[in-house]
């Protein structure tokens, strides 16, 4: 049993248990690799002398606890990465509390026993999360102290709230993950959109769930690193509901060349927000302008030109300010299209 724990975490596999309905050897093979995977992290934790995580597993979920917050998320990071590799995938809560663990075997019964309601609050959390990621606790980003560590582990993400009325994609909710530690993270992205087509196309719920993941990549990636996402994206041979279905990718790309763009041009003290559509024109990532890599985008997503009312938007894939700066860029670009204008 562990003492003084501070914090606790809650993961679950995701869709396997629809899979064994129809493929229960699929499904065997999952809570293998799962539990494996689990070892050879606590078994790497172990050897590099990192602070302790107790791990309590069974099936395809686990519960786990220790009183450093960043060794917690670090191993439910690593975790994660080495299961990405097995095209399995999960989502998980972090909270502060503990979960009173401990363990009974006597007159033929063995188990763990969680003996604090603690439990039930990570669950709570974990069962709100409609996203492939590792949602922290709201409570802990609060607490944390302002520095390069945690600004270094911590991405700020968002997750589709699936609206059973309409069944579309349009309400979000932001939460905070943990940064995947990866370099070549378009390749993270794009196994992350093969998985929504792959389950958009049988089940749009369930597919909301890869939006997550998507947010957490594009809110770490480069400016160098999204225009050459751009370009290999637009090559893509998508139908038009499935174009549809993945549009609040188009934000998170357009939101983040907005970002990068705005703030390396406020800090070379050269930006005005007014100033954005020449900015666009005259900036350039790889000898293309800024300009070329969202006209570009524009055209994969709206085949007969941008056409969203940007108010209906959720904030949580574009933020005002951004949505601000875009309409200037499509105003500029309707005033160019006039013949004679001065």
């Amino acid at each position: 049993m562990c003492s003084k724990i501070s914090y606790i975490s809650y993961l679950d596999l995701l869709g396997i248990k629809a899979v064994a309905a129809f493929d229960y050897e699929s499904y065997f093979e999952h809570v293998v690799a799962f539990q494996k995977e689990i070892i050879n992290c606590q078994r790497n934790n172990k050897w590099q002398g990192r602070n302790k995580v107790c791990v309590y597993m069974f099936s395809d979920c686990a519960y786990l606890e220790s009183n450093d917050f960043y060794a917690l998320c670090s191993f439910v990071n690593n975790l994660r990465m080495s299961l990405l590799r097995n095209g399995i995938f999960f989502n998980a809560a972090i909270t502060e509390g503990s979960l009173g663990a401990d363990i009974i075997n006597e007159n033929a019964v063995c188990g763990n026993v969680f003996q604090n309601k603690d439990t039930v609050k990570v669950c709570t959390l974990q069962n709100t999360f409609g996203g492939v990621g590792i949602k922290i606790d709201d409570k802990i980003i609060e607490k944390l102290p302002k520095n390069s560590q945690y600004s270094n582990l911590i991405a700020k993400s968002c997750f589709c709230v699936w609206d059973g009325k309409d069944s579309n994609y349009k309400k979000f909710s932001q939460f905070y993950d943990v940064k995947y530690n990866q370099k070549n993270i378009d390749k993270i992205l794009f196994i992350m959109i093969n998985e929504f087509l792959k389950t958009a196309y049988i089940d749009k719920r369930a597919a909301r769930y890869y939006f997550s993941s998507m947010k957490t990549c594009t809110s770490q990636m480069t400016l160098s690193e999204i225009c050459e996402f751009i370009d290999m994206l637009v090559k893509y041979k998508l139908q038009k509901n499935m174009l549809q279905c993945l549009k609040p990718l188009y934000y998170f790309l357009v939101n983040s060349v907005y970002d990068l763009v705005y703030f390396k041009c406020k800090k070379d003290l050269q930006f005005k927000l007014d100033d954005e559509y020449d900015l666009s024109l005259s900036f350039k990532e790889n000898n293309v302008s800024i300009k070329e890599y969202l006209d570009n985008l524009t055209a994969f997503f709206f085949t007969n030109g941008f056409s969203d009312n940007l108010g209906e938007i959720s904030d949580c894939l574009i933020s005002n300010r951004n949505k601000f700066i875009m309409s200037i860029f499509y105003i500029n670009d309707v005033k160019n299209n006039f013949t004679g204008y001065d």
